[in-house]
């Protein structure tokens, strides 16, 4: 099955959501600058701090494993055609319509189940 991918039209994407993420890296930065130096008063301030800071850190690590994603697949497009877009699980295609939803994907929508299947096996033992 030959593939016709619009790289450049997936670069862009990619690069897109790139500075999206940076942008909002940036500003959970700031959020949590901002609460390190609140004044706790009461053990009320210093759980609504906690909380706060648990969820930025949360949502940070999230979006730096997405960008870590995003940068790969870039890399993929700049070296070339044959690479973006092909499972690096079967080799197999991508379906374009996942490329869409997911421009980083690495894995076809097969493989991705079973990786996720994997994941909830080790969770379970």
């Amino acid at each position: 099955m030959e593939k016709e991918i619009d790289l450049d039209y997936f670069r862009s994407l990619l690069e897109s959501r790139k500075d999206e993420i940076e942008r909002n890296l940036s500003a959970i930065s700031s959020d949590i600058e901002e609460l390190q130096g609140l004044e706790v008063n009461d053990e009320g301030d210093f759980a609504s701090i906690s909380s706060s800071r648990y969820t930025d850190t949360m949502l940070a690590t999230h979006q730096l494993n997405e960008l870590k994603e995003i940068e790969h697949a870039l890399q993929k497009v700049a070296k070339s055609s044959d690479l973006f877009g092909i499972c690096e699980m079967c080799q197999d295609d991508i379906a374009k319509e996942r490329l869409v939803a997911k421009p980083f994907a690495i894995y076809c929508k097969s493989c991705r189940e079973l990786v996720e299947q994997r994941g909830k096996d080790k969770k379970t033992k």
